[in-house]
């Protein structure tokens, strides 16, 4: 293969493989070497494959996870393998059943108000402004609540959690070759300070929970993950009040899956609440057929769309067209993916040639799954860099690629919080998008990556470039 040089823009990394595959028609499977970079590596284009290696075979993580050790701790279900990630990951399955997921949808109703109130602010203002922050504040307040049974109220006012948490992305190690950054003594010194206050403050709350339980002061049915860990505690353990301060594996565990939960839950659904309002902005047809199905379902006030959804929890995902909306905006802005090792001895093999592709030689090869491609590739979906939720609708829904779709993964690593996710675009779109109107405001200079100035950019996670800059106007 030839050198290829592609001209992006600053960390808009999701370009890469789509560009490298439709440059040479490359639809299934290939090999990129990246000396001295990066391990030469494959990258999985096809859903049948990527099946293969996630669903089917379900290939361990790569190496490569342990950075994300820095952020999320290395017990984490996000960092752990085996029978470790199979403990944990059945411990929290149900704090994220839809069951109970409706009966947080005031909790989730109530942060939502206090975006609302934010954008007010700035609808008042006539300002451009950032919109991510403002997401990330309302889904952080989200999983505050999800996670530890904590009001942080970050909408509002700072809070020591999660000041700290925003804080120690910056000091992960580089995935690049700058050594200076790698090797920088202040960053070392900074990402184990912050590791370990996060450890420290998060224990703090676990132990506070504790002791509410043994008081009696915990609701019947409470499934916060910290309550689901502390039941998970009790029943194996039979041990008195005291002794969880001292059982430090045990408070380990609990801790890192919170910091995993806590980074998981709130960045990939607030750029996701970015991108609905930004492609909805871009297509006023779609915006309009949105506010219909709202008018229908929520009534034609807006403001009784909050009574409506407390009374009838379950009425947001009876309104097909804001679920096919909420799926074609992950379709084309999506930021998940998974990084698997090879075997010896394991080939994937694509089944329309019966070619066998090594995941092993001479060492495993990491094995890229990555969503962006394989959304918009046209043998997976038609027209696939257009905006079309009617894909998601009646016959063309049924017509569907099999595992072409994967906005949260598949297989059993899948994301466990992706019903959580849902619940909250569904709840925020219904509560703001017939009362505000968003504009992207970038600068017309603004560079655009294949048609648009939002593209995906490396943060901490993916998220929209310039964190969505908009303007607002109030509707009623």
């Amino acid at each position: 293969m030839p050198l290829v040089c592609f001209k992006a823009p600053p960390r808009a990394t999701s370009i890469r493989w789509p560009a490298i595959a439709r440059e040479y028609d490359l639809h299934t499977i290939y090999y990129l070497d990246l000396w001295p970079t990066y391990d030469p590596m494959v990258i999985v284009l096809d859903p049948a494959l990527a099946a293969q290696a996630t669903q089917l075979k379900n290939l361990p993580k790569h190496p490569m996870y342990r950075l994300m050790e820095y952020t999320v701790g290395t017990q984490s279900i996000i960092t752990t393998t085996g029978e470790q990630w199979k403990f944990w990951r059945k411990v929290f399955d149900p704090g994220f059943s839809s069951s109970h997921l409706a009966t947080l949808t005031p909790m989730v109703v109530g942060r939502v108000k206090v975006f609302i109130e934010k954008l007010e602010e700035h609808a008042k203002a006539g300002e451009v402004f950032e919109l991510l922050p403002l997401t990330k504040s309302l889904t952080i307040d989200v999983i505050g609540r999800v996670t530890m049974a904590s009001d942080f109220n970050t909408q509002k006012q700072s809070h020591e959690i999660v000041e700290a948490f925003l804080a120690m992305p910056k000091y992960i190690p580089p995935i690049n070759l700058d050594l200076v950054r790698l090797l920088s003594p202040s960053r070392i010194w900074n990402a184990r300070h912050y590791q370990k206050k996060l450890d420290r403050l998060i224990g703090e709350v676990v132990s506070q929970r504790f002791q509410e339980r043994r008081a009696g002061k915990v609701a019947l049915g409470e499934r916060s993950l910290v309550h689901l860990a502390l039941d998970t505690y009790e029943q194996a353990r039979e041990l008195k009040a005291e002794t969880l301060a001292t059982d430090t594996s045990f408070m380990r565990n609990i801790v890192h899956n919170i910091r995993g939960f806590f980074f998981a839950g709130h960045a990939t659904t607030a750029a996701s609440l970015c991108y609905l309002y930004y492609l909805l902005n871009k297509h006023p047809d779609v915006l309009y057929q949105l506010r219909t199905e709202h008018e229908v379902f929520l009534g034609a006030n807006p403001d009784d769309a909050e009574e409506r959804i407390l009374e009838e929890p379950h009425i947001l995902k009876r309104m097909p067209y804001t679920t096919a909306v909420i799926k074609e905006s992950l379709r084309l802005f999506v930021g998940a993916g998974t990084i698997r090792n090879g075997v010896p001895g394991l080939n994937l093999v694509d089944p329309k040639t019966q070619i066998e592709y090594p995941t092993y030689r001479d060492g495993p090869f990491p094995i890229l799954v990555r969503a962006f491609p394989i959304h918009r590739d046209p043998t997976n979906f038609s027209d696939p860099d257009l905006f079309l939720p009617q894909r998601f609708l009646g016959q063309e829904a049924g017509e569907m690629k099999k595992d072409a779709y994967r906005p949260f993964e598949k297989g059993s690593r899948d994301c466990p919080g992706q019903e959580l996710s849902m619940m909250e675009m569904r709840v925020t779109l219904a509560l703001t998008i017939r009362k505000f109107n968003f504009d992207a405001a970038y600068p017309e200079d603004a560079p655009e990556v294949m048609g648009d100035h939002a593209y995906n950019v490396m943060f901490s996670s993916a998220g929209p470039a310039r964190g969505l800059p908009v303007t607002i106007s109030k509707l009623v």
